[in-house]
């Protein structure tokens, strides 16, 4: 009888530790989980936020079109220096030398390379790499009129306050090209990947 008690309550006693010691791996593991939580906020997250990304048909537009004056003329003093696609543009003149836009018809994308995109570095860190989805819409419609790999990758080295512009030509699905509204459809964006340069 007192062999059996001896067990039982030995059993009760092993019980008890193994119980205190998973929670304390549950405990433990969320502690970890919490602290990696923070330093992705912290170390990426909270700079990804801080991308302000901008995209419209720029060749429906006039460099000095007071209707663009948001999206265009607040990053022309925010400039760095690149070439052909990728550049940001300090003047008009900039804009024709990098080939952005048209000087003669003075519009911010050229016909063949309509659509205007840039991204603003909000951040305190300097961008490495982004890569961007598109979507697009008619208006007065929901459906994706753009292919799925209507993206763009870059690896231009973007300081903090800068603004990368380009315009491109983006891939759209064979039943929407040549469309009526199709000049006047719905741009969106998502930054998908984006790597931040290490101090």
């Amino acid at each position: 009888m007192a062999g059996e008690n001896q067990i039982i309550g030995f059993t009760k006693w092993l019980l008890k530790w193994l119980s205190i010691l998973l929670l304390g791996i549950v405990l433990l593991s969320l502690g970890i989980w919490g602290m990696i939580c923070v330093y992705q906020y912290w170390t990426h997250d909270r700079h990804l936020k801080n991308i302000e990304v901008q995209i419209f048909n720029g060749s429906e537009f006039l460099i000095d079109d007071e209707k663009v004056s948001g999206p265009w003329q607040k990053y022309q003093d925010k400039s760095i220096n690149s070439s052909n696609e990728e550049v940001a543009v300090e003047n008009e003149e900039a804009i024709a030398d990098n080939q952005l836009g048209d000087l003669i018809s003075k519009k911010i994308c050229k016909d063949d390379m309509p659509i205007y995109i840039s991204y603003k570095n909000n951040s305190s860190k300097v961008i490495e790499f982004i890569k961007l989805d598109f979507t697009a819409h008619l208006p007065d419609r929901s459906s994706n009129i753009l292919n799925w790999d209507a993206q763009l990758e870059s690896d231009l080295v973007v300081p903090p306050g800068k603004t990368a512009m380009y315009c491109a030509e983006l891939p759209v699905k064979e039943e929407y090209q040549g469309h009526d509204s199709l000049n006047k459809a719905i741009y969106g964006s998502k930054v998908v990947n984006v790597r931040f340069q290490e101090k």
